[in-house]
């Protein structure tokens, strides 16, 4: 095991040899707007520019009185609907002649649902259990995928200043409702289990939840280094904590990144071993916004993996009549993929008109468009205006 030094204690790689060069930091980095992009942009005058805009077929402006630009909650499956080509079975994605490179995970995606799932009933505090949950969990994925080259686990450290208003607003909202629960179940069972009940504010970083956690999972990666032949002999491992800020999913970006831009075809014994232009990544995760991050990759082969939502919905809604499975019980079959590749070569060829020529002879290049489409789809539910 080694530890990066230029990150202090931050971010933990296990490599099992001593020839490597690891990236710079993943320490935020700061960048200031210029001036001309804070100014104020009517909303009215915005709504009528784009909506003049030809736009293919199936794709609409949202009106004005509207105030959301599709919500990324619903962006998944209105990709899959739009294009259902994109969206594959884990056994026909990842066939036994496709080879997987680079394996990301977005452990916040593993935690919420190991240690709470969403539960409409009062969790009791077993962190012994829990962290075997996750253990187990992040196991199954590492042996379902088996990446060549790299494991990289990434927790949630602190947010942005831009998304912490959000995440201030989830913490109360869920408290309220671990209270209206206490009291429902109080009232139907005239007690309440026995127990210290499980707080998921806790999943936040500097709790000393995630402080266990952390400690933890280093203990475990390094004894399965040593006893499991599969991750002895496997991919290196990176663990960064919730000590290094920025979301999970931005520290995959920003890994991606660092390892891309020290490759050198010319001088390829400099180039960094985690990157190169014909690798496969893939990466697990729930959220939605993980369409635009692995979009503006532009990485000729990015996969994300998923659960099915038949699966995680089980029990609930239109999949009531399916029974909930255990998550250390899923199968190959309880898991998609997503082919950003495909979905690339679908915008390609559904703004296709955009990319040719225009009344002025320029071209538009289609990696501009996809970012173009990005940008304006956000992170998150923009208002129109705003966009």
């Amino acid at each position: 095991m080694r530890i990066l030094s230029n990150i202090s204690l931050l971010t933990v790689l296990f490599h099992r040899t001593e020839a490597f060069a690891p990236p710079s930091s993943h320490l935020h980095k700061t960048f200031l707007a210029p001036e001309y992009l804070t100014k104020d942009v009517s909303p009215e005058s915005t709504i009528n520019r784009i909506s003049n805009v030809a736009l293919p077929k199936g794709i609409h402006c949202p009106r004005a009185e509207s105030s959301k630009l599709f919500g990324i909650p619903k962006m998944f499956r209105w990709l899959t609907d739009q294009y259902p080509n994109i969206n594959r079975r884990l056994n026909e994605g990842l066939s036994g002649d496709t080879v997987v490179d680079n394996f990301y995970l977005d452990m916040n995606g593993i935690i919420h649902p190991c240690t709470h799932g969403n539960s409409d009933d009062i969790v009791i505090l077993d962190e012994t259990a829990m962290f075997k949950k996750i253990f187990g969990y992040v196991d199954r994925l590492y042996k379902i995928v088996r990446p060549r080259k790299v494991l990289y686990l990434a927790v949630d450290g602190v947010a942005p200043r831009a998304k912490m208003n959000q995440q201030r607003s989830r913490r109360f909202r869920s408290s309220r409702e671990a209270e209206e629960l206490a009291a429902t179940i109080l009232a139907r069972d005239g007690k309440l289990p026995e127990g210290k009940s499980f707080d998921s504010n806790c999943i936040t970083p500097g709790t000393d939840f995630m402080l266990k956690l952390s400690i933890a999972m280093t203990k475990w990666i390094e004894f399965k280094q040593k006893t499991d032949p599969f991750w002895k002999n496997g991919a290196d491992v990176v663990f960064t904590g919730p000590n290094v800020p920025g979301e999970g999913e931005h520290k995959v970006m920003d890994y991606i990144r660092e390892c891309k831009e020290q490759y050198d075809p010319e001088n390829p014994e400099k180039c960094h071993p985690h990157w190169s232009p014909e690798m496969t990544h893939v990466l697990y995760g729930l959220d939605a916004d993980l369409i635009m991050l692995g979009l503006i990759t532009h990485e000729p082969t990015f996969m994300l993996l998923r659960e099915k939502m038949s699966v995680v919905m089980a029990g609930r809604g239109r999949h009531k009549h399916r029974k909930k499975k255990d998550m250390l019980e899923y199968t190959r079959d309880d898991f998609e993929l997503l082919e950003l590749k495909a979905l690339r070569q679908m915008f390609q060829i559904q703004f296709r008109k955009f990319a040719d020529s225009d009344s002025f002879g320029d071209k538009h290049d289609s990696d501009r468009i996809i970012d173009d489409f990005v940008f304006m789809a956000g992170g998150y539910a923009i208002s129109c205006g705003a966009a």
